[in-house]
């Protein structure tokens, strides 16, 4: 099962931002697609805090998952 923030057929996109995020094949394997989903940063971040994560923040979390 993947994370209930990706939504898309043909560009998968992480609606857990305020703006649109098309993800990249990486962390759509490392997290997004994956049973794993809940281990993102910007997963757990919704969940603790309960808003959506400005875009500015994407490139830290980028560096997180490398």
């Amino acid at each position: 099962m993947g994370c209930i923030f990706l939504k898309g057929t043909f560009y998968k996109m992480c609606m857990a931002y305020d703006d649109i995020m098309v993800l990249s094949v990486e962390e759509l394997e490392r997290f997004c697609n994956t049973e794993h989903y809940h281990l993102c940063p910007i997963y757990e971040r919704f969940q603790k805090d309960g808003i959506r994560t400005p875009i500015e923040e994407h490139s830290s979390y980028k560096q997180y998952i490398k």
